[in-house]
């Protein structure tokens, strides 16, 4: 039952690791790319948080973060391919 009192550890693991694709990004200068992991690094830490459970604006807004990481991340690769 300790799934249904709180957050749970493991759903923290996605943001660390988000957060630690974002920083080797940044440091590579790519700068593109590392705003789109920024992106899902916000998701995850809303998602995680619990915030998305009790808040349906919260929800739409992770969401939201998703589908504009999902582009970056596109463009990014477009123009790691294509230029």
């Amino acid at each position: 039952m300790h799934g249904l009192s709180g957050t749970s550890k493991w759903k923290w693991l996605v943001p660390v690791i988000f957060l630690a694709i974002f920083a080797l990004s940044a440091v590579r200068g790519a700068m593109i790319a590392a705003l789109g992991e920024l992106c899902f690094l916000v998701c995850g830490v809303l998602y995680a948080s619990g915030g998305t459970e009790h808040s349906r604006r919260l929800a739409y807004l992770a969401v939201g973060f998703i589908l504009v990481g999902i582009l970056l991340l596109g463009i990014a690769a477009i123009r790691y391919f294509f230029w």
